[in-house]
């Protein structure tokens, strides 16, 4: 099994791990403003066979992301979403409109469940995405996550 850099660069955080034969060998996680940070963390790994990035942020994030891999020979691979791919035909008619966030994750609950399910992430934002019995993504919903819907609660009733 190959080695695998996964990342998943958020609106708040930037997550990272490191997978090999069925484990996880490193993980981290920066606030988007420190991945500069983790150039030292990342010239330690052993040079992955592949890397997978998620990136729903900022252009400057993904520039600084792109700068922690530059000397590795190896391509990343950008995940995006797509009309139909491993399964889970996308609901969009714009499929390029439902973040790689979000499809990844539906792709990943089809491949476990290969049934009709709801897929709910809860981050910065709170996700909740439907899929029909036949792969079909239904549509979902974002939502502030919980730390932001607390901040707003908290500075509404002061």
């Amino acid at each position: 099994m190959a080695s695998i850099l996964a990342i998943d660069s958020g609106n708040s955080y930037v997550k990272w791990g490191m997978f090999n034969h069925g484990q996880w060998l490193a993980q981290g996680s920066v606030f988007y403003d420190k991945v500069p940070s983790l150039r030292c963390e990342f010239n330690e790994l052993l040079v992955p066979e592949k890397v997978v990035i998620s990136h729903v942020a900022r252009e400057i994030t993904k520039k600084q992301i792109c700068d922690l891999f530059s000397n590795w020979s190896v391509k990343p691979l950008w995940i995006h979403s797509r009309f139909y791919q491993c399964g889970v035909t996308n609901g969009y008619s714009d499929p390029f409109q439902l973040g790689s966030d979000r499809w990844a994750a539906l792709i990943a609950a089809w491949q476990i469940q290969q049934q009709a399910c709801l897929v709910v992430n809860i981050g910065t934002a709170a996700t909740v995405d439907a899929l029909s019995d036949n792969g079909k993504y239904l549509g979902g919903i974002i939502l502030p996550g919980i730390q932001l819907m607390l901040k707003a609660s908290n500075s509404v009733l002061r």
